[in-house]
C-alpha cells in the first residue's frame, strides 16, 4: 500500500516529543501511551478525507 497522506508530517508539526518510523508510523513505547495525544492523532487520521475535500 502506497500512503499519500500528510497525516503524519502533521503529527510531526505538532507533536515533535512522539517518535516516528518514515513517513507511516508513531513508535508507541511500552507502558504508559500519551492518551489524550493518540485520541487526537486517531480523530484527525478517521476525519482526513473529510477535512480534505474542504
Amino acid at each position: 500500500m502506497n500512503c499519500k497522506t500528510n497525516l503524519v508530517e502533521t503529527y510531526r508539526t505538532r507533536y515533535p516529543e512522539l517518535t516516528y518510523e518514515g513517513d507511516r508510523a508513531i513508535v508507541l513505547p511500552p507502558g504508559e501511551l500519551p492518551a489524550g495525544v493518540l485520541g487526537h492523532c486517531i480523530a484527525l487520521a478517521l476525519t482526513y478525507h473529510a477535512r480534505k475535500g474542504r
